[in-house]
Order: structure tokens, then sequence, then C-alpha cells
């Protein structure tokens, strides 16, 4: 049996990715749309791996 990396798999739902990135819906969408940030598609949901909106945020600059 192989042993899959609870990380690689997309399950975040794009409600709570929005949250963390404190980004509204639409512009989570629009960073989606952009390739900035990869989205998948599960059945009808859109999903994202955690690891891809950690590295997302930690590419972003600082603000303030």
């Amino acid at each position: 049996m192989e042993c899959i990396d609870e990380h690689a798999l997309p399950s975040v739902r794009t409600s709570d990715a929005a949250r963390q990135l404190g980004v509204s819906f639409r512009e989570l969408y629009a960073l989606i749309d952009a390739r900035a940030l990869p989205a998948y598609k599960v059945g009808r949901d859109v999903l994202l791996r955690q690891a891809d909106i950690d590295d997302y945020r930690r590419n972003q600059p600082p603000t303030g």
C-alpha cells in the first residue's frame, strides 16, 4: 500500500481558501483564473490544495 500525503490532495473549499488568504470570493476566482493559484474541479466542487495556498501566501510581499 502506498502512502499519500494529505497535502497532495485538493481538499480546501474556495470559501475557506478565500478566508485564509484574506481575499473576497471574487478575488480568489481572479487568482485562479490568472493561474496564480491552482484549483481543481472535483465533481461540482472547486477545491484547492493547502500546500498551494501556503505557497501562494508565503510568496506574497508583506502588506503594511
